[in-house]
């Protein structure tokens, strides 16, 4: 079997969507006889193979106020690059116009599986938010209703759609997307490890075994509430006993050099290529931050969880199966009063505790191996259900 994912989604420094793709590779390499193929945008048009992996890159301009992400309206080179592999099933990873070459693949290919994966809310986390703020409300929801029906039209001609969280699965369905069923992330619980906490790291950031460090690593744009989380740290800097550091790379990096320029409590960390460097941050930190509302899973949550660590967000998307009292604490959208009392709460009442019980959650209910397990078998089932309908239907043609 010859599976290929389709995405607008994958860069350099992109987060969870990478990290899921990544991951995915290795489990076909390791676990399976499948081929894996990637399309994707890129500086250049480009295809390397490793192993089971064969990648292709097609070359695309940069979203401006996005980079480094890069859109392509080529589908002509994904049509032509799919017609050459001939894959079984094809998984859209992003849903904007990458999906019709492969509506039209599987035109001629009708025993090809189309599935999708709703990894991002774009209707609620871009769209809405866009123009919301430069449009009087009732232009917002209209705009927001259209993506929704958008969103709709690309997912129901999949014979599946993946979500990875109950609330996500829900929002489909609230949205009638038909044939959506629920496939948890995982995470790499021997990586991600509260034993990689590492003291003098901690000492070069100028911390001493008493200060507490929160973190926040992923995208610095606005869907993810940044700014929220640097007026909520600054409104009780000189409470906290510690620092905060924010690890990633985004179009909102200048307003976070800013505040660090005002505030030295406030540190900007580089992007970290390297998974094993960020484990080692993750688990050298002591409470994880986030309050973007639009977090479909949640995938650098559960890295932080699994390193030990509480969590301060939102109570909105995937972060209300993520997080109850026993883990971290969750308080309304975009109110920095209460996320800042939130994190002094956190810092100075069951710190410990929470991390442990949030590690020991993590231990038992999430693994790549089983997440990617779930989804072969959807794979598989959906796969023989086409080529049974094939097999069906070609006899009849031969009577003919």
């Amino acid at each position: 079997m010859k599976i290929c994912d389709l995405t607008q989604s994958y860069t350099p420094t992109s987060g969870g969507i990478r990290t899921y793709i990544d991951e995915k590779s290795k489990h076909i390499s390791q676990w399976s006889n499948f081929e894996h193929v990637l399309v994707i945008p890129g500086k250049e048009d480009t295809m390397t193979k490793r192993g089971a992996t064969t990648r292709y890159t097609i070359k695309a301009a940069l979203v401006p106020h996005a980079e480094p992400y890069r859109f392509t309206f080529r589908m002509d080179r994904v049509l032509y690059i799919l017609q050459k592999e001939k894959p079984d099933i094809i998984e859209l990873g992003s849903g904007y116009v990458m999906p019709f070459a492969a509506f039209i693949y599987k035109l001629f290919h009708p025993s090809c599986i189309l599935s999708g994966f709703y990894h991002t809310d774009y209707p609620g986390a871009y769209v809405y938010p866009y123009l919301d703020k430069r449009f009087p409300g009732w232009v917002a929801k209209i705009g927001l209703m259209l993506a929704q029906r958008y969103a709709r039209f690309i997912y129901n001609r999949c014979n599946i759609t993946f979500a990875p969280s109950a609330t996500i699965k829900q929002k489909l369905l609230n949205m009638k997307v038909k044939n959506v069923r629920k496939v948890s992330l995982g995470v790499d619980i021997d990586l991600f490890n509260p034993r990689k906490r590492d003291d003098r790291w901690r000492e070069v950031l100028g911390l001493s075994g008493t200060d507490k460090l929160l973190i926040y690593a992923g995208r610095f744009d606005s869907e993810k509430r940044i700014k929220v989380l640097l007026d909520a740290f600054a409104a009780i800097s000189q409470q906290f006993n510690g620092k905060f550091a924010l690890i990633g790379e985004g179009p909102l990096k200048s307003l976070i050099q800013s505040y660090s320029q005002s505030n030295p409590r406030i540190v900007l960390l580089p992007y970290e290529t390297s998974k094993e460097r960020l484990a080692v941050i993750l688990a050298s930190a002591d409470i994880y931050v986030t309050a973007g509302p639009h977090e479909t899973f949640g995938l650098s949550i559960l890295e932080a969880q699994s390193c030990g660590l509480p969590v301060v967000g939102v109570a909105a998307g995937a972060l209300l199966e993520r997080v109850d009292s026993s883990v971290g604490l969750l308080v309304p959208v975009d109110s920095v009063v209460d996320f800042s009392r939130a994190i002094l709460q956190v810092s100075q009442h069951g710190c410990v505790s929470k991390g442990r019980a949030a590690r020991e959650r993590i231990e038992s209910e999430y693994s790549w191996k089983k997440s990617f397990e779930k989804l072969m078998q959807y794979y598989e089932k959906f796969s023989y259900k086409a080529k049974k309908r094939q097999w069906a239907f070609e006899p009849t043609l031969a009577r003919f």
